[in-house]
């Protein structure tokens, strides 16, 4: 009797244990189709259909309906500089040298719900404690002192495109404000962009704004916190009270589409400002300026008001290049006596061959004589070589830069300082660390970039 109903014990225990395994197969078979039906309903790389795609030179991954894409991107450049003084610097201290990183990107862009939703983000890091090429503010001296670096938002953004060529767009980053400031980091001809457009350049900034292009023109109005205002909350001391400005640009000859590559890709991302060998023949010019005023809202905020403005022409043609910038900035302070400030910047570059490019340029400032230094002009000269190994690619590149000061950079600094650049970080990705004697400042640097 005791041996039956331990068979039956045995048989009911068994019967539990295969009901209860079958019982979770079930569930983890529900829970399985569950996450398969859901992912299949949103923008999700598990969806039926999605592929994975390459895009001048970025790959991302689309779903079946081309509602949804993500995009990758990544930019680094590291430089060698040898900096050279005189004496008058110190006697220890006429001769610098060393790497530098000056600039790591990765930037992941595309569309959400819809083809004609956009949108972009950027983060960075950089071993110098400030450089408009992504960093329009400083990182409290971290670089500098301790050796550290840091990572921080660059851009957010979003673009909403209306019929006929509009559109809305909102977030952090640089509104249209001149070809040469809209040039992306891993577009630059030159190590850097030049020294007026890191001194007068409106840089990034918390905006919103609407625009419209087609093939000949492009066109921009936003209200924004101000020049330079990366980052900063609503009631910071840095912000304006008002900032408004807009941009217009012709393409005269070759059309938008020979500075923008196509796809989304050329959204966000232009031409290289070097022009390979077989380029199209392509002119485009434009004017863009912004006004704001500070001191009346907020905490602590100075009382003044500022215009800037830019204009710019660029030319390419099988080879060759040509960007010539003028910048203008009028500060108006209260109970100060005004300053205006006026900069240009030009350069021109030629492919000897495929794989090698020379580029000569000029930097010039023409100085108020309210502003601090004794001089009232400052001239650069850069000259440069880059190499491609790869035709017609910008993705690796490696350059060997020189910059020239005709005149005692310290005296640069006294002026510029005005507009808070100095020589401990924020200028010293242009390879200037200030001289103080008369003799001008010389500067050779190597670089390797890499982009995708």
């Amino acid at each position: 009797m005791s041996r039956n109903k331990s068979l039956v014990l045995l048989a009911g225990a068994a019967l539990g244990m295969a009901s209860s395994a079958s019982l979770a197969q079930s569930t983890q078979d529900a829970y399985r189709a569950e996450l398969i039906s859901d992912a299949s309903s949103r923008s999700s790389l598990l969806a039926s259909g999605g592929s994975v795609v390459h895009e001048n030179g970025s790959f991302g991954f689309t779903d079946a309906t081309g509602n949804n894409s993500m995009y990758f991107s990544i930019y680094g450049t590291y430089r060698h500089f040898f900096n050279f003084g005189d004496d008058d610097r110190g006697e220890d201290n006429d001769f610098a040298h060393g790497g530098q990183l000056a600039l790591v990107q990765a930037a992941v862009f595309g569309t959400v719900a819809a083809p004609n939703m956009h949108y972009f983000l950027q983060v960075g890091a950089s071993g110098t404690e400030g450089l408009d090429d992504g960093f329009d503010y400083e990182f409290d001296g971290l670089a500098s002192s301790g050796g550290s670096s840091g990572v921080s938002l660059l851009d957010y953004f979003f673009v909403y495109d209306f019929e006929g060529g509009m559109y809305f767009i909102a977030g952090q980053g640089k509104p249209l404000q001149g070809f040469e400031q809209n040039a992306h980091e891993n577009q630059q001809q030159r190590l850097n962009r030049s020294l007026p457009a890191e001194v007068f350049g409106s840089g990034r900034q918390q905006f919103f704004g609407i625009g419209g292009n087609n093939d000949s023109m492009e066109w921009q109005v936003f209200f924004s916190d101000g020049a330079n205002t990366p980052n900063t909350d609503f009631f910071n001391s840095s912000e304006a009270d008002i900032a408004i400005g807009g941009a217009l640009n012709f393409y005269i000859t070759g059309g938008r589409e020979a500075w923008h590559p196509s796809g989304e890709y050329g959204r966000f991302f232009g031409n290289h400002q070097s022009a390979f060998q077989g380029s199209p023949e392509a002119l485009r010019a434009g004017v863009a300026m912004q006004y704001e005023s500070h001191g009346d809202t907020g905490f602590g905020t100075s009382d003044f008001n500022l215009w800037l403005a830019t204009v710019g022409g660029e030319y390419r043609n099988n080879g060759f290049s040509a960007r010539l910038y003028g910048y203008l900035s009028h500060l108006d302070p209260k109970g100060g006596d005004s300053s205006t400030n006026i900069a240009f910047s030009a350069t021109v570059g030629y492919f000897v061959d495929p794989n090698i490019e020379l580029y000569l340029g000029w930097d010039g400032f023409f100085w108020d004589e309210q502003l601090p230094g004794t001089e009232d002009n400052n001239h650069f000269i850069v000259a440069g070589v880059n190499f491609f190994p790869f035709n017609n690619s910008a993705a690796v590149r490696f350059t060997v830069e020189a910059i020239y000061s005709v005149d005692k950079s310290s005296d640069f600094f006294d002026n510029a300082s005005f507009y808070g650049i100095n020589n401990t970080g924020t200028a010293s990705p242009f390879n200037l660390l200030g001289n103080a004697g008369k003799d001008g400042e010389f500067g050779i640097g190597i670089g390797a970039t890499i982009r995708n």
